[in-house]
């Protein structure tokens, strides 16, 4: 069994592109489909956070009223994209939730558009955001990823998230599946998951984007 990897960064307005990208490739050079792909996330609060996604356009839009249009679609869908952005490529695969049975506030989905507002606000310290599209989403990129660690330390869902794959693994006919995770769950610290499966004796094959 080979785990094919995607590290990703939960608010990089670029990852979402990447992520496929990196998908079709996957896509591309295989003849089977991926036994099964997980996902970090909870069903129910994707679901949910899933429906903010015109209001977040809405609010981004108030807030730059400048962004193209072609960014404000990047954008809206960048909320919970690590669990939809297979379905164009993988329309058939299983979803295993990483994160079913997670306990969030509930006022912190019911917020989550807001929130994710803050924290792009945040990263960007009032600079101002070039009026083309892709010169828009670099910035943001480029902002969050200067003001974030290039890994946070794991919170304790790691053997967790091991535990569940070795599980689904068991059940598993073709010989490959796919995970979309954090990038610390996906690094080399002897506690991310990736150590863990790779411990059991899983090939694990990362790719960061």
């Amino acid at each position: 069994m080979i785990l094919y990897i995607a590290g990703v960064n939960h608010f990089d307005p670029m990852c979402r592109g990447k992520l496929s990208q990196w998908l079709e490739r996957l896509s591309d050079n295989s003849n089977v489909s991926p036994c099964f792909l997980a996902a970090e996330w909870n069903e129910d609060y994707f679901l949910k956070v899933k429906s903010q996604r015109k209001y977040f356009r809405q609010i981004l839009q108030k807030e730059w009223p400048h962004l193209s249009l072609e960014a404000l679609d990047v954008l809206e869908l960048t909320l919970g994209y690590e669990a939809d952005t297979h379905i164009k490529i993988f329309p058939e695969v299983e979803l295993l939730w990483l994160d079913k049975g997670r306990w969030i506030n509930p006022d912190s989905i019911k917020k989550y558009a807001e929130e994710r507002l803050t924290v792009l606000k945040s990263c960007l310290q009032n600079d101002i955001l070039p009026k083309d599209s892709l010169g828009a989403l670099e910035k943001i990129s480029k902002s969050i990823r200067q003001r974030e660690k290039p890994f946070s330390f794991g919170n304790g869902r790691d053997k967790k998230y091991a535990r569940l794959i070795i599980k689904r693994i068991e059940k598993c006919r073709s010989d490959w599946a796919i995970v979309i995770i954090g990038e610390y769950h996906a690094s080399e610290d002897r506690q991310s998951m990736r150590s863990i499966l790779e411990n059991q004796g899983l090939s694990c094959k990362v790719t960061f984007l």
